[in-house]
């Protein structure tokens, strides 16, 4: 059954329904705690119609909580047996709200996923002193498997989470507009995106290994690198601008996002450039600087003719055109 689950319900429901059937036993239940209500709630439960028993939960950790074994055994965080139940003093108050009147004997065990608790394995046998050592310890191990078998469930959804996760990343990366480089720690080369390549020129063969310096135009000075690498390795964001050459030697502007990438240890393992093409944006406002510097120069113009004509005067400008200026 473990070997060929799929999820830990499936594993939860077949353990209690093969307790049953296969172990005889006369009841099993598998309880989780509900950290809210501070109680152990049952999620599936096989076996003898015990009323009042089977649905009801049981509280947990409070000063008034009533000793069961599927209560002690979550809060030792080990296995719990107890070899007669109804005539157990220990368990006096709980089994007198049962309809627990056989001699039953009981063992609860912690279900793990790694070092958490996720539920509560107990079993009933039908008979007391059922759980002899031998026994107990065949089912200590079978809880041991059923927490490897969740743990294993558990590790294989979140990488297969962790996979769904990095493929989206991928594909926003790979048809993002911006240019995105990723450098090891000496700042060479191992991954350029589409972006990059249409931009550049360069394949991505061409540039892995490369240092980005080969995109150098010699705008920014040797200092100011230092400062962005000094910057880098106080794991801070350093932002800014490149003016940088294409491989056909074309110059171009670029707005750069510059961050570090740590490990778990916080230990700086790579470094991750976002960079948007704003050569059209330094071009149109050049070019309005360039406007605003000829319009300046055409008022100054103006206004020195006026004070040389009087009143009324033509101002012949550029396009030949007759401006008539009236104060």
């Amino acid at each position: 059954m473990i070997l060929h689950a799929v999820s830990r319900d499936e594993i939860f429901s077949e353990i209690c329904t093969l307790a049953v059937t296969v172990g005889r036993f006369a009841f099993a239940w598998i309880g989780v705690e509900n950290g809210l209500t501070a109680t152990i709630e049952p999620i599936n439960q096989t076996g003898k119609d015990y009323t009042n028993f089977k649905l009801r939960s049981t509280a947990v950790k409070t000063a008034a909580a009533v000793n069961t074994p599927t209560v002690e055994a979550l809060r030792y965080g080990t296995c719990y047996v107890r070899q007669s139940v109804a005539q157990d003093p220990f368990l006096e108050t709980w089994s007198k709200n049962t309809d627990i009147k056989e001699s039953l004997s009981a063992i609860a065990l912690p279900v793990k996923d790694g070092n958490t608790i996720i539920g509560i394995l107990t079993f009933y046998a039908s008979k007391p002193f059922f759980f002899s050592e031998i026994r107990q310890a065949l089912l200590e191990r079978l809880a041991v498997n059923i927490s490897y078998a969740i743990h294993t469930l558990s590790t294989e959804l979140k990488r297969k989470a962790t996979d769904l996760q990095l493929q989206k990343i991928t594909m926003a990366v790979e048809q993002s507009s911006a240019s995105i480089v990723i450098t090891d720690l000496k700042g060479d080369i191992e991954y350029v995106n589409p972006a990059f390549t249409k931009l550049t020129g360069y394949t991505f063969e061409e540039v892995r290994g490369q240092n980005p310096r080969i995109l150098k135009s010699g705008y920014t000075s040797a200092a100011e690198y230092e400062l962005i690498w000094q910057k880098l390795f106080k794991n801070e964001v350093w932002r800014g601008e490149f003016h940088n050459k294409k491989k056909n030697g074309e110059l171009y502007w670029e707005n750069v996002s510059i961050s570090p990438i740590s490990n778990s240890q916080n230990e700086i393992t790579h470094f991750v450039a976002v960079k948007e093409n704003i050569t059209e944006k330094k071009l149109a406002e050049e070019a309005l600087r360039q406007s605003e510097k000829q319009f300046k120069s055409l008022i100054e113009n103006i206004n020195i003719g006026i004070l040389k004509m009087g009143t009324h005067a033509e101002i012949i400008i550029s396009n030949n055109s007759a401006l008539k200026c009236w104060v």
